[in-house]
C-alpha cells in the first residue's frame, strides 16, 4: 500500500493491493476468488478506520498473522508436493508469480529438508540446468 505526503494510506495504495490480488486471483474459482477479493477488501477497510489507533491495527496485525500461520502450517504443509520434481516445479512457479508470502526462515528450512528426503529416483530428479538460483 502507497502512503501519500502525511504518511497515510493512499486510495491509490488500497487499490493496488487490490489488483495486485486481482493478478493472482486465476487459480481460483470465481466463487472463490470473489470471497477473497470481498475479505481483502474488508480488511484494507478495517484498517483505514483504525488508522489513528495504533493498538488496535495492532490486534488486527496479529489476528492476520495468527490466520497466516494456521493457514501455512495446517493446510497449505499439507498440500505441499510430496514428489521432488512437484515439489521444484510449485516453488519456481511460486517465485514466477509474485514470490513468498511472508515465511520465515525455518518455514523454508522445512522446504529443503523436505527436498531432501524426497526420493531420488532418476524420474524425479531435477536437471542441473533448471536449478532455482
Amino acid at each position: 500500500m502507497t502512503t501519500d505526503p502525511s504518511g497515510s494510506p493512499s486510495e491509490a495504495g488500497a487499490a493496488g493491493t487490490a489488483q495486485s490480488m486481482d493478478d493472482s486471483l486465476d487459480v481460483l474459482s470465481p466463487d472463490q476468488a470473489e470471497r477473497l477479493r470481498s475479505l481483502t477488501l474488508q480488511l484494507l477497510a478495517l484498517g483505514e478506520d483504525l488508522r489513528q489507533q495504533p493498538r488496535a491495527l495492532l490486534v488486527l496485525l496479529r489476528d492476520l498473522d495468527s490466520v497466516h500461520r494456521h493457514i501455512q502450517n495446517s493446510v497449505f504443509r499439507a498440500a505441499m508436493p510430496s514428489e521432488r520434481n512437484a515439489l521444484y516445479h510449485l516453488l519456481q512457479d511460486i517465485e514466477r508469480s509474485g514470490g513468498w508470502p511472508y515465511i520465515p526462515r525455518p518455514q523454508i528450512s522445512t522446504f529443503l529438508d523436505r527436498l531432501d528426503q524426497c526420493s531420488p529416483a532418476a524420474s524425479d530428479r531435477v536437471p542441473d540446468g533448471d536449478a532455482a538460483t
